[in-house]
């Protein structure tokens, strides 16, 4: 995740920002902060523990400015605590739907964008755990994919303008 973001963040910040700044960060940070949140959850006990310990995590997300910010860190952490329960749904709805995001127009409404990840929760629960595929090439394309795809973009801007 380290390395996605490195890759990531240049591209990222020529596309959106039109150079290199530190003003906001790409969607990896986030997933690397909710990694850190994963793995001390998984070495505490304590519930209430697991839970304010989300707090540092999401407070850091939200300082740097990341995609998704501490709601998404807080939503990783949400995933993390609760197992394909009702909890689980609930707190993950309430995450997305208090998640900062553009709004699109639907039949006459507006809608933000991120209440279309809601239904992926559904989707989410009935996943096993299991991999179905133990491609390095294939996990290592999909961890690519977010970087080259950001520099693409790029160039296609520059190549509009």
């Amino acid at each position: 995740l380290a390395v996605g973001f490195l890759l990531s963040e240049l591209p990222f910040d020529m596309l959106f920002e039109g150079g290199f700044t530190w003003e906001y960060q790409n969607v990896y940070l986030t997933l690397l902060l909710g990694a850190g949140i994963l793995m001390l959850q998984k070495r505490v006990t304590n519930p209430w523990f697991k839970v304010l310990a989300i707090l540092p995590f999401a407070m850091a997300a939200d300082l740097c400015r990341t995609d998704y910010g501490g709601m998404g860190v807080t939503m990783i952490a949400v995933f993390g605590m609760t197992d394909k329960t009702w909890a689980q749904a609930v707190g993950c709805l309430v995450c997305n739907l208090m998640l900062r995001s553009a709004e699109v127009p639907v039949f006459g409404f507006t809608v933000p964008i991120q209440a279309f990840a809601v239904p992926a929760m559904g989707f989410i629960a009935l996943y096993s755990g299991q991999k179905l595929l133990k491609s390095k090439v294939l996990q290592w394309g999909f961890y690519l994919f977010y970087p080259v795809h950001i520099l693409l973009l790029w160039l296609l801007q520059q190549h509009l303008r």
